[in-house]
């Protein structure tokens, strides 16, 4: 039970561990379109400057002539314009843009019949719509019923500059590298090339194999995949998760081969060494977030896969980064490769504002209540990462707890594969809302319009600090991030001691003292409903420091000191939680003082 002592813990005074900087940031007043700003009529259409980019053309409201904005916001508007009639026929474009002689208005044309998606499932976001070029679908020689796909079901016309780049290059059946960032249309720019590879020369057995990271990326990739089969009812598309039953993917393979089967690593090992493997007929193989895959532990995995395909094939890898290891994966599985690069050297997004906080571990929920406070005061999308599922999902239960005045989500890998892609969908289309999250969406998801980027506690490298600022300030918008600190973290600092990253002001001794109040009368409240996750969240959180003893600089006796200190100081649980005797042997923690052994005295 939450005990007096700790009650009185949480009311008492905040140790600020350095002076702060005053740092000032606009909380997204320009991060979002608005219609208001774009409201005073306009005497005529307003091109940009030859120097600027046309999607920042001016056009005109088809159902109000006082409505005017840039071009790359006017589909958004026209789907939810007050003035559009309930039977609306498909607008016109203003006669500047209906000239053929107009080179710059053709192309906010195009621009314009890219944004309109009329389903509301379209994966289309501002961010890909940002990475437009100037080339047509139409320009490409491709299998028919692609071309109708992309058409009727996509109601696309113009490429993305890595669709562009890649597409044409694939299609000539060499291996192909492309650095490509997410959101940027890069899985039509690998889907495409493989799907007409394959439908142009007959054949049988799985011969697309797509191997993503996360479950999350692989249902997109399939449903992208499905839909350009549209007008091919014949050739299934099909998944094997990590999560999914896997008995039922079984009886779906017996059922039916697959033309296009996209996976995860570890399930698709599985479906290898349980008599898949001659069903596998691949022609052309795409590794998708290549470098997350990598990351995420999957290369031994990998390299068995490897060896269960033909080498008569096409490899086709895309990944933000290309890190030694991935170059040495590559080697392995590709031929002379041709590299297509649409990024770059890598580098922040100069929209991101940028900010550190450090404080107490005393103080930790205390400071997450008070700056998610301050930040959900005005249009708000924010994503906060932690550094495991279990602290994801405490943090998740606690706000949700607290009633907190916005809507609360959480992700992470211990969600069924059907709630996370609910989540994830859920989470797309809010205005306002704040998703909690592991690194699940650090990469491979592209959630539109999110302002603000929480990281709390130290992220595991700089890699991993940057692609989670990556999910705000996409498409060219504002948006901000945040990476709390506790003190006992402050060693990551020196690792993106080069970015511009500026102090975050502490909150006030007011505010802090009643942030950390209302956390400890909720914490009671939280351990009633489930019992279960205090002990959960101490125990991720011994292993994840375990992990890091040294950069700690930490002996295995402090480690279990703050990690009991942790559980009844912080958590607010009444006594240190007992663990399995294998589990703390698996942590090399046995005979350590203060841990504590399931079926052992205290």
């Amino acid at each position: 039970m939450w005990g007096e002592r700790s009650a009185q813990r949480w009311s008492g005074e905040r140790r600020i561990p350095g002076s702060a900087e005053s740092w000032k940031w606009r909380r997204g007043e320009e991060s979002r379109w608005s219609e208001e700003r774009w409201s005073e009529p306009a005497p005529r259409f307003v091109e940009s400057s030859s120097s600027s980019k046309d999607q920042d053309s001016f056009v005109q409201c088809p159902y109000n002539q006082g409505h005017w904005m840039p071009a790359v916001a006017m589909a958004k508007h026209m789907l939810k314009c007050s003035d559009k009639p309930a039977e609306a026929p498909q607008p016109r474009p203003p006669p500047h843009l209906q000239s053929p002689e107009s080179t710059q208005g053709q192309r906010t044309m195009n621009r314009m019949a890219v944004a309109h998606v009329s389903k509301p499932t379209s994966r289309t976001t501002s961010t890909t719509l940002a990475h437009l070029s100037g080339a047509t679908f139409d320009s490409i020689n491709m299998h028919p019923a692609l071309h109708r796909s992309i058409k009727e079901v996509f109601e696309y016309s113009m490429m993305t500059q890595v669709q562009e780049a890649a597409i044409e290059v694939c299609i000539s059946g060499g291996d192909v590298i492309a650095k490509a960032k997410t959101g940027t249309g890069k899985t039509l720019a690998f889907l495409i090339p493989a799907l007409h590879t394959v439908l142009c020369k007959h054949g049988e057995g799985i011969q697309v194999l797509v191997i993503s990271p996360t479950r999350e990326l692989a249902t997109q990739t399939a449903e992208e995949a499905k839909n350009l089969l549209r007008f091919l009812p014949q050739h299934k598309v099909m998944t094997v998760l990590g999560g999914t039953n896997m008995r039922v993917e079984t009886a779906s393979f017996q059922t039916k081969v697959p033309l296009v089967l996209v996976a995860t690593p570890g399930r698709l090992d599985d479906h290898l060494h349980s008599g898949l493997a001659p069903m596998m007929n691949v022609r052309v193989l795409v590794f998708d977030e290549a470098d997350q895959l990598l990351d995420q532990g999957f290369r031994p995995a990998i390299e068995k896969i490897l060896k269960c395909l033909h080498t008569d094939r096409q490899t086709l890898l895309f990944s933000a980064t290309f890190p030694i290891q991935l170059q040495a994966i590559s080697k392995v599985a590709m031929k002379t490769p041709q590299i297509i690069d649409c990024i770059g050297e890598e580098s922040t997004n100069e929209q991101v504002k940028q900010a550190v906080l450090t404080c107490t571990l005393e103080d930790l929920f205390g400071m997450v209540v008070s700056v998610l406070q301050d930040v959900i005061r005005e249009p708000h999308k924010v994503i906060v990462f932690l550094p495991t599922t279990r602290e994801t999902g405490f943090f998740a239960g606690l706000f949700g707890c607290m009633q907190f005045k916005t809507k609360i989500l959480e992700i992470h890998s211990r969600k069924t594969q059907a709630q996370r892609t609910k989540i994830s969908e859920e989470f797309r289309s809010l205005e306002n809302g704040v998703l909690f999250s592991s690194d699940v969406s650090a990469r491979g998801m592209d959630y539109p319009d999110v302002t603000f980027v929480l990281q709390v506690g130290a992220p595991t490298d700089r890699a991993q600090y940057l692609h989670r600022l990556g999910r705000t300030a996409r498409a060219g918008r504002d948006g901000a991030g945040l990476l709390m600190l506790c003190d006992i973290e402050e060693y990551f600092l020196k690792y993106i001691s080069d970015l511009p990253v500026e102090q975050w002001p502490q909150p006030s001794d007011v505010a802090l003292s009643q942030a950390k109040a209302q956390v400890a009368r909720t914490l009671p409240l939280l351990h009633q409903k489930e019992p279960q996750i205090g002990g959960q969240t101490y125990k991720a959180w011994l292993g994840q420091k375990k992990s890091y003893l040294s950069k700690l600089k930490w002996s295995a006796v402090e480690l279990v000191e703050w990690a009991n200190y942790f559980a009844t100081d912080i958590l607010g649980l009444a006594e240190v939680p007992a663990l399995e005797a294998k589990t703390v042997g698996m942590m090399g923690l046995k005979g350590v003082p203060g841990i504590v052994v399931k079926g052992k005295h205290r």
